[in-house]
């Protein structure tokens, strides 16, 4: 092929037929600039953002300089190139479109560093109980467990969330937090971080056990294919009360009715109800941490 980071090249492909005016009426944003040459995409080129996403260990979706660079190559070639011949064109949430004299490329989103642009930056407002927060995060399920996090710490810890820092860089999903009134072992604790999956998790798990779909008995979709199942879930235990601290210092923070594998003989799909806790540790990081308990149910195909 013309590049030899193969990690890129899924995320171009021809344009061979349809009619591109028509998509680009529909989903263009804007012309973006290219670089004047090849050598000078890595300094030059400003990333474009779809959606900024904390569950990533870059800032989140969008068109980066490398992906840009081979769709050019492959319609302008190895060798210099006119940059007036090519026009890229970013789009909402569709693929990007490169044309040129030679034909059209889509160039489809991909995980991406944070844009220099500070008109590409994400800037959402998030409630919590020490007023609003601005955080930089597409993701509604995130943005929702953020909200519930800063609740869960002021209600059952007596933690004040008071600002916000999304990932500091690339190699993490962590989010971390300025807090007030946290001490440990009489030292006090200025940050915390929870991964972004734990959030995510807070963000999309029920907090009332009567809004699982199988709680009393219900019917759910199979987990692959078009099949239905009716299970029954009878609610929490009283120690899997939200708000139940247990044993190992875990706090219950939501359930969710979901899809397992077995580890011990044939691989098959079990119905389940997962408890999701929280629980703090201390170290380097002061994060909080997401474990779970599994229920396993009776699934009957209907």
């Amino acid at each position: 092929m013309f590049h030899n980071e193969r990690r890129y090249l899924a995320h171009a492909r021809w344009v061979s037929d349809g009619d591109v005016n028509s998509y680009v009426d529909e989903h263009g944003e804007a012309v973006w600039e290219l670089p004047s040459a090849y050598a000078n995409f890595r300094e030059e080129f400003n990333r474009w953002l779809h959606q900024a996403s904390g569950t990533l260990t870059r800032y989140g979706y969008g068109i980066g300089p490398k992906a840009v660079e081979i769709a050019l190559r492959a319609l302008a070639g190895k060798g210099r190139y006119s940059v007036e011949n090519y026009d890229l064109i970013v789009c909402d949430d569709a693929p990007a479109v490169l044309l040129g004299p030679a034909g059209t490329i889509l160039i489809r989103q991909h995980p991406i560093h944070k844009p220099d642009l500070e008109s590409q930056h994400a800037a959402h407002p998030v409630e919590t109980p020490a007023g609003e927060m601005i955080v930089e995060e597409d993701k509604p399920a995130i943005l929702t467990g953020i909200e519930r996090f800063a609740r869960i710490l002021e209600q059952d810890f007596g933690i004040t969330i008071t600002d916000h820092v999304s990932p500091p860089r690339s190699g993490t999903s962590q989010h971390r937090f300025a807090v007030e009134n946290f001490t440990v072992d009489g030292e006090t604790i200025e940050s915390i971080a929870i991964n972004a999956d734990g959030l995510a998790t807070l963000g999309q798990c029920h907090r009332d056990p009567t809004d699982v779909p199988v709680c009393g008995g219900g019917v759910v979709d199979a987990p692959v294919g078009d099949g239905q199942y009716r299970c029954s879930w009878d609610g929490p235990d009283e120690d899997e009360e939200i708000g139940t601290v247990d044993k190992y210092g875990r706090i219950v923070v939501g359930y969710e009715f979901d899809w397992r594998s077995t580890v011990t003989g044939p691989k098959k799909d079990q119905a389940c109800v997962r408890v999701h806790y929280l629980r703090f540790k201390g170290g380097i990081q002061n994060e909080f941490v997401r474990d779970d308990s599994v229920t396993d149910l009776e699934s009957t195909g209907i």
